[in-house]
């Protein structure tokens, strides 16, 4: 019952966020600027949706082989994606395991096998989005907001840090493991085999080690930054696609910061706090008016989030 709870908690407050955001910038003025969207743009934006996805899909398997592990890249393509989908349902994005727990499933790949690439991934991923939402830092002037964006950039750098120090000590690891993997279990409707676990954290740190070959590290950092700006220009398509042009730099790491913000409100998929930072930081620095900002924001999230959204929920009907 309490995991019910809190999980309908997350989604009332992703959704009050979002209607906020709508009730502010005026939603018939949202509503009339994405009727008159060309539809070539969304063709351009599903397109560079397409492009991130492959590049995903093609930075996981890689990190897979890296540690031993041999799937096909079709089943290596479904399970990323209905992981990808079911991840985005718990907050933070802490549900990323589900990938190994099908992966096992479908293709008997032990957990402890195929876990630290997608810890390896994700910490790659934020270790990339820091250095783009850095970027930000270089127009906004001096004040709270600034601050406040700093603060957020150092706790990431510092978690990114402590997850690299704790991998390279064994008796660190263990310790690692241990305390992760009760903090997750006390989170609402996370639901992790914690003991099994940490009973192989001998076997995962073993994994771990896997990738100190800077080959592997420095393939996974240029396929994460080719991601990302990826993301970042599907912002842009949107914001041609209302009539404004914003500038490159400044586009992709407001895009990369309010990735963070999603990430650090731990609201599912970071449903209202990623649309809601973002447009105030559009806004704040002159690149559109509130509701072009917002009617942009909101297609770029239709052409990244939702999408991946449904077609992650049609490969987990087939889930058996």
């Amino acid at each position: 019952m309490g995991n019910i709870k809190g999980k309908h908690l997350y989604t009332v407050m992703s959704l009050g966020l979002l209607a906020a955001l709508l009730y502010l910038s005026d939603v018939n003025s949202i509503a009339a600027t994405l009727k008159r969207v060309s539809p070539s743009y969304i063709a351009w934006g599903i397109g560079l949706w397409a492009a991130g996805v492959y590049m995903r899909i093609f930075r996981w398997d890689y990190l897979l082989k890296a540690a031993g592990v041999r799937v096909t890249l079709k089943d290596v393509a479904y399970v990323f994606l209905v992981g990808f989908y079911l991840a985005n349902a718990t907050p933070g994005r802490i549900g990323d395991p589900v990938r190994s727990l099908l992966l096992k499933r479908h293709n008997n790949v032990p957990v402890s096998a195929s876990l630290p690439s997608i810890v390896v991934e994700r910490a790659v991923d934020m270790l990339v989005l820091v250095v783009l939402g850095a970027l930000t830092l270089l127009f906004l002037p001096a004040g709270r907001t600034n601050a406040y964006i700093q603060s957020a950039l150092l706790l990431f750098v510092v978690s990114i840090a402590a997850m690299a120090y704790a991998v390279s000590s064994r008796k660190r690891f263990a310790s690692f493991i241990s305390l992760s993997a009760r903090l997750l279990s006390k989170i609402p409707f996370v639901r992790l085999p914690r003991q099994r676990i940490i009973s192989k954290t001998d076997t995962l740190f073993k994994a771990f080690q896997r990738y100190k070959n800077k080959t592997h590290l420095l393939v996974s950092l240029l396929l994460s930054f080719l991601i990302w700006v990826t993301v970042g220009l599907i912002s842009g398509v949107a914001f041609l696609a209302v009539g404004t042009n914003v500038p490159l730099i400044p586009l992709i790491g407001i895009t990369s910061i309010s990735i963070l913000v999603g990430v650090l409100s731990f609201l599912p998929g970071g449903l209202g706090s990623t649309e809601i930072s973002s447009v105030l930081l559009f806004v704040t620095l002159g690149f559109a008016t509130l509701p072009q900002a917002s009617a942009a924001v909101l297609l770029a999230r239709i052409m990244s989030y939702w999408v991946y959204v449904a077609v992650g929920s049609i490969a987990a009907t087939k889930i058996r």
